[in-house]
């Protein structure tokens, strides 16, 4: 009997773990865009968005029109409110768990694969951020 109640706590702790609570999370705003490079839209680009202050990273895969919509976990969509800088890659390691093919050539050049590259200020409210890069150095 003790052993089953110790086995469901044990595992309630570890699955409120995986995805928090409200009260230990900061505030996050939705942030939603188009990301281009040279003007034309930018499909399977991984876009990470890092709180200059510190905090768990959003990301964002772009779908075939270059339109992204940020994660910050499982069940949260956007990023830390805040300073946020943006890093972007489009090159994948095919033993990565994700929604694209693998083998893709990097397209984005390495200005954007680091932080500072690009800030922005995420909002407490929907944010609409659209990401231009462009190939010039």
């Amino acid at each position: 009997m003790y052993f089953r109640l110790t086995v469901i706590l044990m595992s309630a702790s570890l699955f409120s773990g995986c995805f928090g609570s409200p009260g230990d999370q900061p505030e996050i705003g939705p942030v939603t865009g188009t990301i281009t490079l040279d003007g034309k839209p930018l499909p399977w680009a991984k876009i990470y968005f890092d709180p200059v202050s510190g905090g768990r990273t959003s990301t964002a895969v772009s779908d075939d029109n270059g339109d992204y919509d940020l994660e910050y976990n499982l069940t949260n969509k956007g990023a830390k409110v805040g300073k946020n800088s943006v890093r972007v890659i489009t090159q994948w390691d095919p033993d990565e768990e994700s929604k694209l093919p693998g083998g893709l050539p990097e397209r984005v050049p390495a200005k954007y694969h680091t932080s500072g590259a690009l800030e922005f200020d995420v909002l407490g409210k929907a944010n609409v951020i659209d990401l231009k890069l462009t190939s010039q150095k």
